[in-house]
């Protein structure tokens, strides 16, 4: 096959990439809002506290029984959000905002400096952090050295550990 057949063949199978690609994005937006719009409706199409109906978010009543986020409801199965919906309610915007703000544990540690996880997370390259990265990595590879059932796994984790630091 010459090299004219080859690009002309890698030019229509990366256009059909693309329409399918458009294609599916456009399918995942109207399930996205063909679910929102029902489940709404279903939770009564008015916010719990106030009773406006615009600006409505789907609220978790207890977050800490939420086993997906409400954002995710188009792509999980029919089955989960039926048993989810128990946890649902309707807030418009402000109401949503405030009963958050109320709930939120403000008292729970933040992050602060001197962490592995200030290293890790937030990429803090001041010398308490980085002592505290290298403390916690010198403790991993205490504990890998010692073995155990996942050796590879935990070595591969180690170095796209170190090379995310780098």
């Amino acid at each position: 096959m010459d090299y004219s057949k080859i690009v002309k063949l890698a030019s229509l199978f990366s256009e059909a990439a693309g329409e399918r690609n458009e294609y599916m994005r456009l399918y995942m937006a109207s399930r996205y809002h063909s679910k929102r719009k029902s489940l709404i409706e279903e939770l009564g199409g008015k916010c719990k506290s106030c009773g406006d109906v615009n600006n409505l978010h789907i609220d978790h009543m207890n977050a800490k029984d939420k086993t997906f986020r409400a954002a995710d409801v188009h792509s999980v199965s029919d089955a989960r959000v039926q048993k989810e919906k128990k946890n649902f309610q309707l807030l418009c915007g402000p109401c949503h905002k405030k009963k958050t703000h109320e709930e939120w544990d403000y008292s729970a540690p933040k992050p602060r400096h001197g962490t592995y996880w200030m290293a890790r997370k937030y990429k803090c390259k001041c010398e308490p952090c980085q002592k505290a990265y290298k403390e916690k990595m010198k403790e991993w590879r205490q504990q890998k050295s010692k073995g155990g059932k996942h050796k590879e796994k935990a070595e591969e984790e180690m170095e796209e550990l170190e090379n995310e630091m780098q």
